[in-house]
């Protein structure tokens, strides 16, 4: 049997991905709007289309940090939340800029700073997967009295 290698054709310095999800940018629900029409302007304008994917997505996950934008390059990814202002979604192109121009020595624009968190658990975390009780869905359980399904 004979692999074939996957591969694109669209090779990209960076990507971009901004949340328009559950949360992010309801300006019914109270939240600031993420103004995605401007950003892909800037992303056409400044050239940035063939070189750093601009990718608008449904729910990216962490819901308590509204406005949700996620940057991912060779260097890995940078998480952001909270973004209100026009010019901290400006500062987004600023980045995709930067990387094209600088590669891995790239720096995140100071008005993106506060808006960064970490998304995932550090490994130091009070339990580690082989201490959870693994309980196995397969096995058949009793019913609770008036429990459906």
């Amino acid at each position: 049997m004979r692999i074939i290698k996957t591969t694109t054709s669209s090779l990209k310095h960076a990507q971009v991905v901004v949340c328009v999800g559950c949360c992010c940018g309801r300006v019914d629900r109270g939240r600031s709007e993420v103004p995605i029409d401007e950003l892909k302007s800037l992303w056409k304008n400044f050239g940035l289309r063939k070189k750093v994917q601009l990718t608008v997505s449904g729910c990216l996950g962490p819901c308590d940090m509204h406005n949700v934008a996620l940057l991912m390059s060779d260097r890995g990814q940078i998480w952001l939340g909270n973004l209100r202002e026009r010019a901290e979604f400006e500062a987004l192109a600023e980045w995709a800029h930067e990387v094209i121009q600088k590669g891995p020595e790239a720096r995140l624009p100071n008005i993106l700073e506060p808006h960064r968190f970490e998304r995932w658990e550090s490994n130091q975390s009070e339990h580690t997967l082989s201490e959870v009780p693994f309980a196995n869905p397969f096995t058949t359980q009793p019913k609770m009295e008036g429990e459906r399904c």
